[in-house]
């Protein structure tokens, strides 16, 4: 009887520590961006960007993977189609903001399943010299970013290039921010 409560007690402890772990699978899905911006002597770094789940309306706001990261994610984005809705792209002291129809007809619809991971692509940016407040980004190389596993890894998801899933090539080869 002692050799079964034993059993049963491990049992039972290996199977707490293994439900420890975090499991993607759960947890819905992983979406990740990097973008780097240039323009006026200034450099940025990174993407905020804003989807909205075309059924529930609900809004999900990207994270940066640090303070001058130029990688963005959704962790745990529930299972669903989604719209670009907004997106902020910090140059220096300026925010350029674009929360126009423009975005969809750039990315389209993007349906995301649990237990996935996604990558929207490697953006540069640049602002057009001479006019303020016009920004252009596009696609820059159709390969995952270099330093995007490396981030995720130091925040314990740990993924190879194949395990990222490729939303591109988009509609447009070029969204301009305003």
């Amino acid at each position: 009887m002692k050799n079964l409560a034993k059993k049963i007690g491990v049992f039972t402890l290996l199977f707490s520590l293994i439900s420890w772990i975090p499991k993607l699978e759960n947890n819905g899905a992983l979406v990740t961006i990097s973008m780097t911006t240039k323009g006026a002597m200034q450099k940025g770094y990174g993407i905020i960007m804003t989807l909205a789940n075309t059924e529930t309306k609900e809004i999900y706001k990207s994270k940066s993977l640090g303070p001058i990261s130029p990688h963005a994610m959704f962790k745990e984005l529930p299972e669903g189609t989604y719209v670009v809705t907004k997106i902020e792209v910090p140059l220096g002291q300026l925010m350029y903001i674009n929360q126009s129809q423009e975005l969809t007809d750039f990315f389209g619809e993007l349906t995301f399943k649990s237990g996935n991971a996604y990558y929207l692509g490697n953006f540069k940016g640049n602002r057009e010299i001479g006019r303020k407040n016009v920004f252009h980004l596009w696609l820059d190389k159709p390969d995952i970013h270099p330093k995007l596993l490396k981030k995720l890894g130091k925040k314990k998801i740990e993924l190879t290039d194949t395990d990222l899933i490729k939303t591109f090539p988009y509609e447009k080869e070029k969204l301009t921010i305003y």
